[in-house]
């Protein structure tokens, strides 16, 4: 199965998440969609300080990204990804200190240069690697002090 149908059918296996036309046009409006063979990816620039909310709705005002005139985001987050995650910093139009995604329906933070440095280093393939659907409930810092305070 390609990264795309992992995806497609990881983000359907949740009926409350937003359906999947509005994950697309979302992130193609104002955050990042990568399809290759290797990799499916939809992210966006998001303050960390957001609400459970705008994590979790492609489509919130407060995910807008600096250019848009609203909060200057901190954060990419990863709203779905599958395939190999190697690669996944080779996507991002700019850095940013905190990666944020949801993993058992925990929301997460990590700092950039590490993930990347750690998905680099493992070339980790994943096929169910994260989901920030509706059921994202708690934050995780994950144990580090981030640059931005939201640690």
């Amino acid at each position: 199965m390609t990264p795309y149908l992992t995806a497609k059918a990881l983000h359907e296996s949740d009926p409350e998440n937003v359906p999947w036309d509005d994950l697309i046009s979302a992130h193609l409006v104002h955050g990042v969609l990568v399809s290759t063979p290797d990799v499916f990816l939809a992210m966006r620039p998001i303050d960390c300080w957001s609400s459970f909310d705008a994590f979790n709705d492609p489509w919130s005002e407060s995910d807008a990204p600096a250019w848009m005139g609203t909060k200057s985001p901190n954060c990419w987050h990863v709203y779905l990804a599958a395939g190999d995650l190697g690669g996944l910093f080779d996507f991002c139009p700019y850095e940013l200190p905190l990666v944020s995604f949801v993993r058992k329906n925990t929301l997460r933070f990590q700092n950039f240069h590490r993930l990347k440095a750690k998905l680099q280093s493992h070339g980790r393939k994943s096929q169910e690697t994260t989901g920030g659907g509706a059921n994202a409930g708690e934050r995780d810092r994950g144990g580090e002090p981030s640059p931005t305070g939201c640690g």
